[in-house]
């Protein structure tokens, strides 16, 4: 979407959950630009070729190859910039380990991928709210 004045770094290694998202945001919000990623190390390269971050927020997977969701957060709350964007995961995975570990990295919150579309449509934008 061009001239977005917000923006969503989604990285998930599932090309079908990522297209998913996007239909879900072109639903429940407008002005929104989605920059996707498949793994952690496609993302950082994307953010290392930003020059600005306001009005952004990054949605991980935690299952990513080459790089995981968890792997990925540490890389990024330890570099500059980037540290302060805000960072949530969305997962099929309901580990408890997973959130705790989640949050301990330092994610703003930690999302379950809901089952129904209507369920996924609100909790896209409950994301969407959080960008400021």
């Amino acid at each position: 979407m061009p001239n977005a004045t917000r923006k969503i770094f989604l990285a998930d290694d599932d090309d079908e959950d990522r297209m998913l998202f996007k239909e879900a945001l072109q639903i429940v919000a407008h002005n929104v630009e989605v920059i996707e990623a498949e793994n952690g190390i496609k993302l950082l390269e994307l953010l290392e070729n930003r020059h600005s971050y306001k009005r952004s927020i990054i949605v991980l997977d935690i299952n990513m190859p080459l790089m995981n969701g968890f792997e990925t957060i540490a890389a990024i709350k330890s570099t500059g910039c980037i540290k302060q964007l805000p960072i949530f995961f969305l997962s099929t995975s309901k580990n408890t380990n997973n959130i705790t570990k989640a949050k301990q990295l330092g994610a703003k919150a930690y999302f379950i991928k809901p089952a129904s579309w209507q369920d996924f449509l609100e909790l896209v934008a409950k994301i969407v709210d959080q960008i400021t």
